[in-house]
């Protein structure tokens, strides 16, 4: 691929996840926090309604899955709440109560 096609590419994914996040909100669920779109993560709500779509015999998450198919990844986002990096990690630690 043509580095002018896949910079392309990025824009556009990246036009797109902005744009569903802030349909969802553009913060954290759980804090409040909203200064970097980057920053801000997909979890899914309930694990057993994830969609495993695969890419290049990878598993895609819906940030990625951006790339490859955007009304899927739309459908996909629908399953899941916008949280930032931070709670995230603490979403996912196996026990989190050593950190109150």
């Amino acid at each position: 691929m043509t580095s002018i096609f896949m910079n392309k590419l990025v824009l556009m994914r990246n036009t797109n996840k902005r744009k569903a996040k802030l349909a969802r909100g553009g913060k954290c669920i759980i804090c409040g926090y909203n200064k970097c779109l980057a920053a801000l993560h997909w979890h899914h709500i309930n694990k057993n309604k994830q969609t495993r779509y695969k890419h290049n015999g990878a598993s895609c998450n819906p940030g990625k899955l951006f790339t490859v198919n955007t009304v899927k990844a739309l459908k996909e986002t629908k399953k899941c709440a916008l949280v930032c990096a931070n709670c995230h990690s603490e979403i996912h630690w196996p026990d989190s109560r050593w950190l109150s």
